[in-house]
């Protein structure tokens, strides 16, 4: 209790800040405006060519029929029959601002290995920075466009441009690479780069009732593995002095490899406000005003982000293992061994903060994901490891490809019983 006394008694701008932008937005007032919205001299509703640069990774959306992505406009068409020739005329106009658009599943996933479909005309890669122009409708009640055919178009010329496709061709052989092991490849690749595809049939489901759902979530649990592995390569390696630098590599690498979800942003911004204080500011600071100052940047930087569940369960979540942790610690520490006790503690802070978040959208309540945390998170480490590992093996050395499949999906199957047997545990349903 004393130390929950002095963590508001003491001067703290960036909380108290951070505090109030937090009751402004979601209270609302409407501080939360739309960075990038739609403008055009025809309204969207109307709109039936779209072009411009897809700037998310697509995520499949829960029907399994589309995948989701936003589209970063450039031009837009429609189409009018004129009353005297009764042919179309296509109208052009310059576009700018971000919509979300439906792309079928079929055309995304027709590069992919192991999907085979029959379409007409070239395969289109769909990535974050690729450009392309499709034809549709709009969709009222998905509030998106609807993509009925696409066209690729040529990737920009400038540094940025190439950048971003070396990025969407790396994830294609990615996925190419990690399909040769079966499901343990599919866990890998939602973990390394948050695409689901090929991840075991109720897999997913699974993992959000056993309350583990952030174990997918490409979030700070896989960027501190990032942070942690790299740097103690990087010390051995290089030496204590180059281990900033190493840290830094991997972590916006991976960032940039897996692609900014609310939560891989917060975990970034939060991992270079640390190695940035830990290694040139002599002064400690305070992890509370760490993540206020990560929190204000982050809706200044994207405010739509503020929006999603995903924001809002990463936030609330690392706001409760710094407050409520310390104050249930002792208590459990007394009776529980710490290296049991610390997990604990911090996982039962992390569910306390977010069960208001996740009652009020999703109308569940998971307390087992307390217990199924400091249980399955630790195996999920030695399973990340153990692939980090054998993919750069088998990059020098393709033909140990098959055994390492072997060991990698024994590891996964042992996950997967656990994470099986924490989900037969109901929620509590609130509604």
């Amino acid at each position: 209790m004393v130390k929950f006394i002095e963590f508001f008694s003491e001067p703290r701008p960036f909380l108290l800040s951070a505090l109030v932008c937090a009751f402004l937005a979601y209270c609302g007032t409407g501080i939360l405006k739309e960075r990038s919205p739609y403008k055009s001299a025809i309204p969207l509703q109307e709109a039936q060519f779209l072009s411009g640069k897809i700037c998310t990774n697509p995520c499949k959306v829960s029907s399994g029929k589309y995948y989701s992505a936003k589209l970063d406009l450039v031009s837009c068409k429609s189409s009018k029959v004129t009353c005297k020739s009764g042919t179309n005329i296509e109208e052009s106009f310059e576009s700018s601002g971000k919509v979300s658009i439906l792309i079928p599943t079929k055309t995304v996933e027709s590069l992919y290995p192991g999907k085979l479909y029959s379409l007409e005309g070239k395969s289109v890669l769909i990535e974050q920075g690729e450009n392309i122009s499709c034809k549709g409708k709009w969709n009222p009640k998905a509030n998106a466009f609807t993509v009925h055919s696409l066209e690729y178009k040529e990737p920009d010329k400038s540094l940025s441009g190439k950048i971003a496709h070396f990025r969407a061709k790396c994830r294609l052989v990615f996925k190419r690479m990690l399909f040769g092991w079966g499901n343990a490849g599919g866990l890998i690749l939602s973990l390394l780069s948050g695409s689901r595809e090929y991840t075991e049939s109720g897999l997913c489901k699974d993992f959000s009732l056993a309350g583990l759902s952030h174990v997918l979530a490409l979030s700070g649990m896989h960027l501190s593995f990032f942070s942690g592995l790299s740097g103690s390569l990087g010390k051995k390696i290089f030496g204590k002095k180059a281990s900033f630098f190493v840290r830094m590599a991997a972590i916006i690498a991976f960032s940039w490899f897996a692609g900014l979800s609310p939560s891989l942003l917060r975990a970034l911004l939060c991992s270079i406000f640390i190695l940035f204080a830990n290694s040139f500011y002599c002064k400690k600071l305070k992890s509370s005003e760490i993540l206020s100052a990560v929190f204000l940047i982050h809706i200044v930087i994207i405010p739509d982000d503020a929006k999603s569940v995903a924001f809002m369960l990463s936030y609330s979540a690392l706001a409760g293992i710094m407050a409520i942790t310390p104050l249930i610690e002792k208590f459990f520490t007394r009776k529980i061994p710490p290296a049991l006790s610390s997990p604990l503690c911090a996982s039962i802070g992390a569910q306390t903060a977010t069960t208001p978040v996740t009652a009020a959208f999703f109308g569940t309540i998971t307390p087992i994901g307390i217990i199924s945390s400091v249980a399955v998170c630790p195996l999920i480490s030695i399973f990340l490891s153990l692939a980090l590992f054998c993919i750069a093996i088998c990059l020098l050395m393709p033909f140990l490809c098959p055994p390492f499949g072997c060991i990698l999906n024994m590891v996964y199957e042992a996950i997967v019983f656990l994470v099986r047997i924490f989900a037969r545990i109901p929620p509590i349903q609130l509604k």
